[in-house]
Formats: C-alpha cells, structure tokens, sequence
C-alpha cells in the first residue's frame, strides 16, 4: 500500500486546527474574458468578462467531541488558514460552506467545499 502526503503542515477554520485527509485545492478567483460575438462577426477589441469566483476544497478529519455538521451548506467560516509544504500561507476569508458536506463514518471524515470572498497567497520566509 502506497503512501499517501499531504502537501499541506497545517490547517485551521477559526482557529481550529483540523488534520487534512487528501489535499486542498483553491483558486484565487478573478475573471475570464471572451471576445465579443455582434451580428458583423467576432469583435476583438470587445471583451465580455465572466468573473471566476475564488473557491477552497478541503477534506478533513473530525475533531473529537465536535459534530462535522455543526459546519453545513451555507455555513460561514470567517477565516481559513493552512500552510504548504512549499512555504506558501494561504489566508481565505469570509468562506462559505457551497455544497452538501459530505461526511464519511468509516474515515471520520468530512469534504468542505468554500466560495471564498478574498484569498492571499504569502510566501512564507
């Protein structure tokens, strides 16, 4: 059986350490941009802008004592924070819980998944 690492040191949701099971994932959010299509054909010089909305997943294991649905689709976590093995702190704020957190008995785990209204990246020194 393989070994599976992680590539995060440390991660918490308001201060709360959890253990991360798997990885996380996030993107940064901002915008894709298309040219515009008009009824003379593809205008270049016209972009119409989608904005990307700036996301973390994360799977993590119960902590003792707490119920894993206490955080439940539409919970707010006003701060996440984890660290990489590569240096890189990850601040996420004002994340709220998107979809159904899916809780498996047999792991004790639970997956997150947060739209997040601003996330920082900081190289760590």
């Amino acid at each position: 059986m393989a070994i599976q690492t992680q590539g995060v040191e440390q991660f918490s949701m308001d201060g709360i350490q959890y253990n991360v099971v798997g990885n996380v994932t996030w993107n940064v959010g901002g915008h894709t941009g298309e040219p515009q299509i008009s009824l003379q054909g593809v205008e270049m010089d016209v972009f119409s802008y989608t904005p990307v909305i700036a996301r973390i997943n994360v799977t993590v294991r119960w902590r003792a004592g707490v119920t894993p649905s206490t955080t439940a689709a539409g919970s707010v976590i006003d701060t996440i924070q984890f660290l990489t093995r590569s240096g890189i702190q990850v601040i996420g704020t004002n994340c709220t819980v998107t979809d159904v957190v899916t809780m498996d008995p047999v792991a004790l785990t639970a997956t997150y998944n947060f739209a997040v209204s601003d996330i920082t990246e900081i190289v760590a020194s």
